[in-house]
């Protein structure tokens, strides 16, 4: 993510030049304001939102790593078929993972904050 929000204007050998269109500046642009904006909408504590703008990088790589792994299991599927394995079918263990991953990261970052302030 930052190659494209921070570092899009370095090429080859450190030399800066920025390769983007102005259409595909453009279309990032407003790309990036629906995530920042959905984001931004999520309160992480009573009263304290999410600043989407400011975590854009790090939404767009989770974002884009749910994306691949979802795309990934239902290519599985299409030669492997299974069922429900359990309580659970397949798509749903996998939220449920990454669910329990955020949550996991979330609960160590608000215990961060909370030892310095």
């Amino acid at each position: 993510m930052a190659l494209m929000t921070k570092e899009r204007s370095s090429i080859r050998q450190g030399n800066q030049r920025d390769w983007w269109t102005a259409a595909d500046k453009k279309n990032f642009d407003a790309r990036t304001k629906v995530l920042a904006d959905n984001f931004s909408a999520f309160e992480v504590l009573p009263g304290v939102k999410v600043n989407g703008k400011q975590t854009l990088g790090e939404n767009i790589g989770d974002n884009g790593g749910l994306n691949i792994a979802f795309r990934a299991l239902q290519n599985s599927m299409k030669t492997n078929p299974t069922g429900r394995e359990g309580r659970f079918y397949p798509r749903t263990t996998l939220f449920l993972g990454v669910g329990t991953r955020v949550g996991i990261e979330h609960d160590a970052r608000i215990r961060e904050v909370s030892a310095y302030g």
